[in-house]
Order: C-alpha cells, then structure tokens, then sequence
C-alpha cells in the first residue's frame, strides 16, 4: 500500500458540491487540498477533451453513469463534475418554506434568507440563463399555450414563490447548447492553484476512523489501494457515494455492519437512511406526422438548451406551495418498454410529485468498494397512499393538457397509460414508477435528539471533530424543484462553514 502526502483537506468525491468545496477551499493559498473522483477528469472547458455527449446540453448522456441497478431511476455521473456533467440543466428552487423547514427541524443556519445569498451566487458561477422561447421545440412551445389554456399562468419568473402554479421557459445552466457542469463553473478558475491537486479515476473505499478522528482515507488507483493522509476529510459522493463510504468505513446501523463483517467504529442508524427522490411516471401519446416533422426541423437547427417546465398542485398540497412538475418532451422512451413502440419518439409529458412521504434506503451489499451500493428508492410505499394519489392527480392534469386545442394538431391517442380503470392504473403507476434524478437524505441534517440524524447543522459528522458532508445526502427532506441549485448553493454555505472551521 502506498501513502500519499498529506493535505490539509481532502475532498472525496469529485460532483457538483465537490467542485464547489475544492474550489472554495483553495482559494486560501496557505491550504492544501486534493480533490478525489472516481471518474475520469476531461480537463479544463478550453482544452477540448471533454465528450461531445457530456457538452450537449440538448441531451441526457450517460456515457459515464455508475451503472447502479434500478435503471435510469438510478443514473448518476462518474466524472469530474458529476452529474453537472451528464443532467438537463434544469435550474429552479422552490419555496422558501422547503429551506424554512430544514431550519425548524433544529438546523439552525439553514432557513431560505439564509440560503439567498448563495442562491444567487450558484447562479452567477453556473452561468444561469433563461430559456428563449425561440429555442423550444414545438411540443414544449405548445405545451405553454396548452397550460394557459387550461387555467396556468405564463410564468415571468418560475420561482416566484407568491405564485403556486403556472408554466414557463426554465433557467437552464447552459452556454447556448453547452452542458456549463460544476467542473467548469469552479474548478477551471482553480486548476492552476499550486494547493489544489485532482486526483482522477480513483475509486474512494473508506475512512481510517480512531477513536473521534479520521487519519487516512483509503482509495483505489490502478488496482493499488493508496492511503490519503489529511488534517479534514470531506464527503462529497452524494446521496448514494457518501452513505456507502461511511458504511465501509465502520459508521452506521451497528448490526447491519456487524452482518457484513464490518468492524463497528461508530452506531449511527440513519447513514443510508431517509432515501427519498421525486417520483416520476410518464403519460405518452402518439405524435402526429406533423410535430414529429416540426420536431426533426427544429433539433435540426441546433438551438440552444431549451425547456417547458409546469408546475401546479394536486389535492393533497399543503397551501403555501406546488407539489407537482411537468415536463415535455418529444423523444423515444426511456421507460424500459413501457410504451408499446419504445423505438419511435413518443410525445411524453412526465408527471414528478415534488413532495412526497415515501422514504427508502441505500446499503451496501459488501465491503468491497468496486461493488455499487444498492438503492431501495421506495416510490409510492408510503402507507396513506399519499404519494400515489398525487401521482394520479398529475396524470389527470397531463391529460387535461393533452386534450387543449394548442396541441390538438400534435398528438394522437395516449399510449401510456392508456385507459385503464382506478385498479389497473394503481397498479400500473406501482410498476412503472421511476424518479426525477434527484436523490437526497441519506446522511440527514438533524439535532442531537434526531436518531436518524448523520450530521450536525455544520455538517459535522456525529461523533467526529475532522469528517463533514457537504453533498444533497445531508438535506433533511427534498425542495419542491430540481436540486442542482440546492446542491451548489448548500455546498457554497459548507465551505464558508469549513473555512472557519
């Protein structure tokens, strides 16, 4: 085994919050800090490497997923950068009252004024702009009509937190159809910094833990396990790395280690737990010649990234709120043959439940860090049927948007689900149910009395004086929006927080 140098910091884990912590951090010349990915490192923006798929932001790309199980439910990025690198740049925040609550659950630090000022920061460094309408494609184009039509307001402003639904061209974190990733926001300013080093293609097993310390992380480079010797580790892997470092490393529910034959360094039950993403289902139609021709023409055009986004709100939501979006999207499924021609472009209006009850869990199978953790998503488990109920309310409004006369001329007959009774169309939503990439919780924010607590307000590991976490796993419960903007904004306020450590 061979030791590496020692650096003040190490930062495990090379996704959007990683970016953010390295990037911070080294801004101190007089501290030293290495930065670990599991992934490959394409270089800066400038240099030309990076693959045409990760750039595109008119894409989803999964050239460098995990290959976690559970199907595009589960896709997260292995690369510099993370998911940044490979999602659809989907910019938005939610209510204040999703951050409020974090506050009010004994975070103290965490409410939305607090938040605001790295908020527009994230913004700012991520090259935030709005979508032109323009560069919609014409379903997403209609689909604006299609939510007037039925009662949504157009959208100046899709955050507006004073209005609970309405439709708009979202903020996409895009430089015309360039994917603007977490690497290039914040460590291309920084990769010339003589205290920053970017270890690439390493593969992070666990902490060395003593008594209240860590010493050492361990990695695996080239098949060689390499031992990282640091004053402060920092867990940046996400809602399903971070977890199963932890786990690896002797920290969580003692009697689950026990079983794996892990030694026991520290009894935390809630690492792994509080799993919970946006569950998705799909409502799909048979596009007419005409949108798929409209379609061909405008892709054709490479217009810039681009995107409809709806929100509104099921019987179940609570009144200061939305709990539902709406995405459009002309494309051949990704539903794993769930549409009965899962070759051609479908019409697809994807219906996600912002906020939901069901909770799951990701473990590890192992001790052996080349195998992936496991995922129990637990969509739609909840036992009030909670989330179910909203789910089936988006489909109601998904077809309500279908059958306006701005799409009329665009979309046929619904292929999924299709007509289905309540039992049929339950049990439908049950199989099919998938998630919004958008996985939080599993290393939960939480006071002292909290038995599922991992991390303190400081995001301090339970139990330790030199181990933070500083990704989407410590967010108590999951914002009402898409979470890269969370992500980057709490992992601006974590480094400020490691700063002063």
């Amino acid at each position: 085994m061979q030791r590496r140098a020692a650096y003040d910091v190490v930062v495990l884990g090379g996704g959007p919050a990683g970016c953010v912590i390295a990037s911070r951090l080294s801004e101190d010349p007089s501290t030293s800090v290495c930065l670990i990915e599991a992934g490959p490192d394409h270089g800066a923006y400038e240099e030309g490497r990076w693959p045409d798929d990760l750039l595109y932001a008119n894409e989803l790309a999964t050239s460098h997923d995990w290959g976690v199980a559970g199907g595009w439910s589960s896709w997260r990025a292995k690369v510099i950068g993370g998911c940044s690198a490979h999602n659809g740049c989907f910019i938005a925040w939610g209510p204040p009252a999703d951050f409020d609550r974090w506050e009010d659950a004994g975070n103290d630090g965490w409410s939305a004024a607090t938040l605001e000022p790295y908020r527009r920061r994230a913004l700012t460094e991520l090259r935030v702009r709005p979508s032109r309408i323009d560069d919609l494609e014409p379903f997403m184009r209609a689909g604006l009509e299609a939510a007037v039509e039925i009662g949504l307001p157009l959208l100046s402003d899709f955050d507006d937190p004073e209005i609970l639904d309405g439709a708009a061209p979202i903020l996409v974190n895009a430089v015309g159809d360039v994917r603007w990733n977490a690497a290039f926001a914040y460590l291309d300013p920084a990769r010339e910094r003589g205290n920053l080093t970017i270890i690439a293609d390493a593969l992070v097993d666990r902490l060395r833990l003593a008594g209240d310390q860590a010493t050492g992380a361990f990695i695996r480079v080239d098949g060689e396990e390499v031992e990282i010797v640091a004053d402060a580790f920092v867990l940046t892997a996400g809602a399903y790395g971070s977890p199963a470092i932890l786990l690896r490393s002797g920290v969580g529910p003692a009697n689950d280690l026990r079983g794996m034959g892990i030694v026991v360094n520290r009894d935390l039950p809630g690492v792994g737990r509080n799993l919970v993403d946006h569950p998705r289902t799909d409502v799909a139609f048979r596009p007419t010649d005409d949108l798929l021709v409209q379609t061909a023409d405008h892709i054709a055009r490479r217009p810039g990234r681009a995107q409809t986004l709806i929100k509104a709100r099921s019987d179940r939501c609570l009144p200061d709120a939305w709990d539902l979006h709406v995405v459009m999207r002309v494309r051949p499924t990704f539903s794993d043959g769930a549409t009965p021609d899962p070759e051609g472009p479908v019409a697809h209006l994807y219906v996600h439940v912002l906020d939901p009850v069901a909770r799951g869990r990701v473990r590890i199978a192992s001790s052996d860090p080349s195998a992936l953790p496991v995922v129990e998503h637990g969509f739609l488990t909840d036992v009030e049927g909670h989330d179910r109920a909203s789910m089936i309310d988006g489909v109601g409004l998904a077809r309500r948007l279908a059958g306006t006369r701005a799409l009329a001329g665009l979309v046929r007959e619904e292929l999924v689900p299709g007509p289905l009774g309540e039992t049929e169309l339950t049990a439908h939503l049950t199989g099919t149910v998938g998630g919004y990439w958008h996985p939080v919780g599993t290393c939960k924010m939480g006071r002292a009395g909290d038995p599922l607590a991992v991390v303190d307000a400081r995001g301090l590991l339970r139990g330790y004086d030199n181990v933070w976490i500083a990704d989407a796993s410590i967010f108590p419960s999951i914002p009402r929006a898409n979470t890269l903007l969370p992500v980057i904004a709490v992992a601006e306020r974590m480094a400020e927080l490691l700063a002063e450590r």
